[in-house]
Parts: structure tokens; C-alpha cells; sequence
């Protein structure tokens, strides 16, 4: 389609030690369409921007502590308010050697035009709003832990949120990642807790030869999905794959719901 099929935009930084801010903003119109990508909103404007204080104590036990604003806004093109999404961090803590405790604060606006299914939304303008603490460690640790919790409004409800992450590095071959998500939903409708269980498996058999395979489960759906992705980087431009996909159905008992198989070879030639 031709016309209103631009995109642009500007952003400026100052990514300096001190003080670090960011100030952007992007107009994508309606019939952007990216041949080689994709975007998730068109017919926008987004305008966004941050802002980061950080002091370094000369003594104690924390080697930074930052200060930082996040935000962002959108609107159709014809200026109209379709989403806000601002985040406070008053306070984030920093051991010399990465570990970190941050307290945040986060409200934002959404105005659902369309009505959808899942938890029943109606079409309204929803405001949220929601304290949270998150500690983790450094990843410079063979064992790294992260953990936050959260709690505040959702659409016209409440919900209490958990996340917990643990990676572990036996050896430089190895790598495992646990991930878990609770969200603990109230409306008027009723209650609807989600948890999202997430298991990574990496094998670095060589620097130019990977496995990875990842697994996923949530009970709103009560699905499974498996990734599994043999890479080999024969030499720069030339990489080779093999990758399994499978899709299980766990409502009752266990029941394949796809299963498929890629091979993918990328060759690059230079002139």
C-alpha cells in the first residue's frame, strides 16, 4: 500500500558515568509494513526517555548506588493517548562485585479499545500501578540466583506477582537456567493465578559448537513446548543447524500436539 508508510525517528544520549539520560522519539505509520522484520504497534507515535544519578561511595559495602526514571508514551498519529508506561527505581545497590538489591515503583495506562477473551476484559481505560523489590546475584558466581516480588493493581483487579531464576555454570561446557513465574490474579470475576515454568539446557561442546535446548509449561493453557537447536559455526558466514520442535498437550495426560524437524544450513559468499 503506498502512503502513510513511513518510519522515523531521533533519539539523543548521554552515556556518561554520572548522569545518563536518553530522550527519543519514533513515528511509525499506518501501513509501515518492514519486509525483513516486523513491529508490534503501527499507526504510532512513541516517545520515550531515561534517566540514571549514580554516586560511587568511597567506603561501605556497595561499589554504586543508582537513582533512575524510566518512561514512555504513545499515542495513535493522530495524537491520541493509547498507553503510558513509567517506572521509578529510587534506589538501586551495587557490591563491587555485581550483586544488587533494587526497589521500584511502576504505574501505567492502557486504554483496551477491543475487548478480549482471556481474564474477560471489557473495553475501558485502565490505570496500574505496582511496588516491587528485586535482589540478585552476580553472575560472575558459578550459582546465580535472582527473585523479585511484586504487588499492585491489574486492569480492575489486583495481582501479586513472584519470579525466581537460578542459573547455574558447572564448567564452561554447562549451562542451566530454571526460571518460574507466579502471578496471582484477583478480579471481580474471580481469581486466576498463572505460573510459567521455564528450563534451559546450554552444552558449549566447543566455541563453535552449541545444544541448546529450551522448555516451557504454563497452566492457563496447560501446554508444553520444547526448542531443541544443534548450532555449528563452520567458519564466519557459514553456520549450520538442526532443530527440533515440540508441542505437548498436558489437559489430559500427555498428547503431542506438533512435532517438527528443521535442517538450515547459512552460507555467506564475499566478492
Amino acid at each position: 500500500m503506498s502512503g502513510d508508510d513511513h518510519g522515523f525517528g531521533a533519539k539523543f544520549a548521554y552515556p556518561n558515568d554520572l548522569i545518563n539520560w536518553v530522550l527519543g522519539a519514533e513515528e511509525l505509520q499506518a501501513n509501515y509494513d518492514p519486509a525483513l522484520g516486523f513491529v508490534n504497534r503501527s499507526d504510532i507515535r512513541h516517545y520515550f526517555g531515561n534517566f540514571r544519578y549514580r554516586t560511587r561511595p568511597s567506603g561501605g559495602p556497595f561499589r554504586t548506588i543508582d537513582h533512575r526514571v524510566f518512561g514512555q508514551v504513545f499515542t495513535d498519529t493522530g495524537n491520541n493517548l493509547e498507553s503510558t508506561n513509567f517506572i521509578f527505581k529510587p534506589l538501586v545497590l551495587a557490591t563491587p562485585l555485581g550483586d544488587t538489591l533494587e526497589f521500584a515503583y511502576r504505574t501505567r495506562y492502557e486504554d483496551v479499545e477491543d475487548a478480549f477473551e482471556f481474564l474477560e476484559i471489557p473495553v475501558g481505560t485502565y490505570r496500574f500501578d505496582e511496588g516491587s523489590v528485586r535482589a540478585y546475584s552476580s553472575r560472575n558466581r558459578p550459582l546465580q540466583a535472582d527473585l523479585e516480588v511484586g504487588y499492585g493493581t491489574f486492569f480492575d483487579g489486583t495481582r501479586t506477582r513472584v519470579e525466581l531464576g537460578v542459573e547455574w555454570r558447572p564448567s564452561y561446557h554447562w549451562l542451566l537456567e530454571l526460571e518460574y513465574e507466579w502471578n496471582g490474579i484477583r478480579l471481580p470475576r474471580g481469581d486466576s493465578p498463572a505460573h510459567v515454568a521455564r528450563f534451559r539446557v546450554n552444552v558449549q561442546f566447543t566455541p563453535d559448537i552449541s545444544w541448546v535446548t529450551f522448555l516451557q509449561y504454563d497452566n492457563l493453557s496447560d501446554r508444553a513446548g520444547i526448542n531443541s537447536r544443534l548450532h555449528w559455526i563452520i567458519q564466519d558466514g557459514r553456520e549450520f543447524f538442526i532443530v527440533i520442535n515440540q508441542g505437548l498437550d498436558l489437559s489430559n495426560g500427555v498428547d503431542a500436539t506438533r512435532t517438527e524437524a528443521l535442517v538450515k544450513a547459512l552460507f555467506t559468499f564475499t566478492f
